[in-house]
């Protein structure tokens, strides 16, 4: 995945996803810039599309660039930096050929917040966290199918997990648990959801219930990471913690 400004592009097997949508290359000019028809293309300046499949004219195919001069039934193109495609010097065209676009999704993020996301994965949902925006979910339905949703937080948990300075930092699994550390508010607390109901925030006595802890440090220091293997170890600005179970077992409420 590629995160852009408020933009998310995908890569599927060293390959960037297309749309699915290609469109169809019926001519191309030798012209400063060429002229491509396309009967009914759709397209619109600025779009940015993945040429492949000319015929002739090869120098064209394998490369994104972006719609320029758009018309019903033709365009021509631009380089990524918005320089006309000189086509005088290559090959002519004889057949064939598509313009596709790239696949994109947006997103709620500042190209500004990209690098402050922290994201736990269970098999296609992503739980997405940043101190600035609510919880979110990335869902994968195909390879050019995705959907972010804004996570609904069940259990009304306390300390809150919503609103300003109350949105999680850092995130994990752990023992079959979502784990959400470090609000603005709250720098040094844990959130372990209900066992296997991964946005369910109950908080109670039984083994499955969520449960709510908070570091005891002479400092406060911010939890930064989770790394979760046979125990959870929390990285905290100040040193490191392991939260392991007073017994062989997993960790519950009590």
């Amino acid at each position: 995945l590629e995160f852009g400004d408020q933009v998310m592009r995908v890569y599927r097997n060293g390959l960037q996803v297309l749309d699915g949508l290609p469109e169809t290359i019926t001519a191309i000019t030798q012209a400063n810039p060429g002229v491509l028809t396309s009967a009914s293309h759709g397209l619109s300046n600025g779009d940015e599309v993945y040429v492949s499949g000319v015929g002739g004219m090869t120098e064209l195919n394998g490369r994104n660039y972006i719609v320029a001069n758009a018309t019903t039934n033709t365009f021509t193109l631009t380089d990524l930096f918005g320089n006309d495609i000189d086509t005088t010097s290559f090959t002519a065209f004889t057949s064939g050929g598509e313009a596709e676009q790239i696949y994109e999704e947006a997103t709620p993020y500042a190209a500004a917040d990209i690098f402050d996301l922290n994201y736990a994965q269970s098999a296609d949902t992503m739980y997405i966290v940043h101190p600035g925006y609510d919880v979110r979910t990335l869902t994968r339905s195909g390879s050019s199918n995705w959907t972010f949703a804004t996570a609904s937080i069940a259990g009304t948990p306390s300390p809150s997990l919503s609103g300003a300075d109350n949105r999680p930092s850092v995130v994990t699994f752990f023992e079959q648990r979502l784990v959400f550390a470090n609000t603005n508010n709250n720098p040094q607390t844990l959130w372990f959801s209900k066992n296997g109901d991964y946005l369910n925030f109950t908080v109670g006595t039984a083994d499955d219930d969520a449960l709510i802890y908070t570091i005891a440090s002479n400092q406060v220091n911010a939890i930064r990471y989770l790394s979760a293997t046979r125990v959870l170890t929390v990285g905290t600005t100040g040193g490191e913690y392991v939260v392991t179970a007073t017994s062989d077992g997993p960790v519950t409420p009590t």
